[in-house]
């Protein structure tokens, strides 16, 4: 059921952003995927990923939002679920350069987090502005907040601490790099690095992507996605990695 209410709700999105896109054409764009694998035998396991992501293009002023989720369940029990949203808005007081607020939300069930979330204030450059190869690079600081579930540390064999759940608040320093490249005809290589820096946990977000057009607006886009945290709360994985296949609609 809750399958069935993400993908109503990503598909809902995706038409309020057709709708919004037949006002003005030329401002207005988005993308759609959806992605699922079910495997049987000896285990049983689903998995649904979905992401959502509008832009609106009037420069000097740029709005893009994302939102994704992926949800997977082994055995009828639940193993993974994840959620994340970012909003940035960039102003651009001149052809390459430009100035940009950004904010971000996530909540993994099974981080040792109840969410973590992010703002901040930079500059950004167009580093390379070609038809087929664009690569944009970031800088600014801000504030990252993250709230810790309570969770158990062994200090010695025979003392153990509890530590209750808290929230924890640093001064941010942020950097990115964002590169598409369009090797053939409808056909795309997307890649972007990002780290978000404070003085007790540094977290850095890898990503890339290869996309290629099917038929009309809808491609297929095989997806890596790797979060390495240098701090996290005791028992849990530094690195979380996420490869998926999918369905992708431009509009």
């Amino acid at each position: 059921m809750k399958y069935v209410k993400l993908a109503a709700a990503i598909l809902a999105a995706s038409t309020l952003g057709a709708q919004a896109a037949e006002g003005d054409a030329s401002a207005w764009s988005g993308e759609s995927e959806l992605g699922y694998v079910r495997k049987a035998g000896n285990t049983d396991s689903e998995t649904l990923t979905a992401r959502q992501k509008l832009v609106f293009d009037a420069k000097p002023w740029k709005n893009i939002i994302t939102l994704s989720a992926t949800n997977t369940s082994s055995d009828g029990i639940r193993s993974g679920e994840k959620y994340y949203a970012t909003e940035q808005l960039d102003y651009f007081f001149s052809e390459r350069n430009y100035g940009f607020g950004r904010a971000t939300w996530e909540k993994d069930r099974f981080s040792g987090y109840d969410y973590q979330a992010t703002w901040v204030l930079g500059l950004g450059r167009a580093l390379v502005q070609m038809d087929s190869l664009k690569m944009n690079g970031e800088i600014g600081a801000g504030q990252s907040q993250d709230r810790i579930e309570e969770y158990t540390t062994e200090l010695s064999p025979s003392v153990t601490l509890i530590v209750p759940e808290h929230t924890v608040k640093e001064a941010m320093l942020y950097l990115s790099q964002d590169l598409t490249w369009s090797f053939s005809e409808g056909a795309e290589l997307g890649q972007k690095l990002s780290v978000e820096h404070t003085d007790v946990n540094t977290i850095s977000r890898f990503e890339v992507y290869v996309q290629s057009a099917l038929v009309g607006n809808l491609a297929m886009k095989v997806g890596y996605l790797m979060k390495f945290s240098t701090d996290v709360p005791d028992g849990l994985n530094r690195k979380d990695e996420e490869m998926a296949v999918t369905l992708t609609y431009r509009f």
